[in-house]
């Protein structure tokens, strides 16, 4: 079985008093560029990512789940003017034009009843767009959502990716960013998050056991993903959304991520079924 990957959206090492700071991957590992032109072959690393922004600058992620609607936390729209928000789906690049990048207007935003603005707790929410994306299944793509993959013989991992920032108390990655975390699935408490602010049955635990990358400001909202199985026939699903990270993007520390497959009823009835099927890429 290969090893699941978690892609971290402007993920963040901290690094302390270290010379040469330009020579660690901080915060993850850029994904390659966007293409500037139709020239194929062009297969984006991860075409279901999507950049949120607002009054033209971006604030957080999202995944596509179908061509009309977008997954992401509600803590990261609330309070939030609609005709201000934007969607970019088919972005690599915040600064510079992406060939495969379409930008969305926003119809309405639809939080979970009972989310929680102090515990964090239902953090999750729907953008409905005012047009469709236009899905191609290389540089614009949905992707199913499921519960965590786990496996007798091996600790579930992912990949988590966005446009955080790369250092604490910095502004968002222009370039879009991954990095691998470990799920930790087996305990009631999330690092420092007790049992207020993390609930297992409807969050995710993940960070880094290297001590190395940590999600930061801007990747709220950004989705955790798993890829398994056989090269030829491999799955990736995404499982959660950012919802809450250490306030100083310490890579010791875990983060927590709203776990989507609890609320499967609530998407279908708001957003219907996902379409079927289209190959998710990494």
């Amino acid at each position: 079985m290969q090893p699941i990957v978690f892609f971290v959206l402007a993920i963040v090492a901290v690094v302390t008093g270290a010379p040469h700071v330009e020579e660690r991957i901080v915060g993850g590992t850029p994904i390659t560029i966007a293409p500037t032109d139709a020239t194929p072959p062009y297969v984006a690393m991860f075409p279901y990512v999507v950049s949120i922004e607002y009054e033209n600058s971006h604030i957080c992620g999202g995944f596509i789940y179908s061509e009309k609607w977008i997954v992401t936390t509600a803590s990261c729209l609330e309070n939030k003017v609609l005709g201000e928000l934007v969607v970019v789906a088919g972005q690599v690049n915040l600064i510079d034009y992406d060939y495969s990048e379409e930008r969305h207007a926003v119809f309405r935003v639809i939080p979970y009843d009972t989310f929680d603005n102090v515990t964090l707790v239902d953090d999750i929410a729907l953008i409905e767009l005012s047009s469709l994306i236009k899905l191609d299944g290389v540089l614009r793509n949905f992707i199913k959502f499921n519960e965590v993959f786990t496996d007798v013989e091996t600790t579930p991992m992912g990949t988590f990716m966005g446009w955080g920032a790369t250092v604490a108390g910095g502004g968002f990655s222009p370039r879009l960013r991954h990095a691998d975390l470990t799920m930790i699935e087996n305990n009631g408490i999330c690092g420092t998050f007790g049992a207020e602010e993390f609930q297992i049955s409807k969050m995710i635990c993940a960070m880094d056991m290297n001590n190395i990358a940590a999600p930061c400001t801007f990747d709220e909202g950004s989705p955790l993903v798993q890829t398994y199985g056989p090269t030829d026939t491999e799955t990736t699903i995404v499982v959660g959304v950012l919802s809450r990270r250490s306030e100083m993007c310490d890579p010791a520390e875990p983060s927590v991520f709203t776990r989507l497959s609890v609320y499967y009823a609530w998407l279908y009835r708001i957003a219907g079924q996902q379409p079927i099927p289209a190959t998710s890429r990494r």
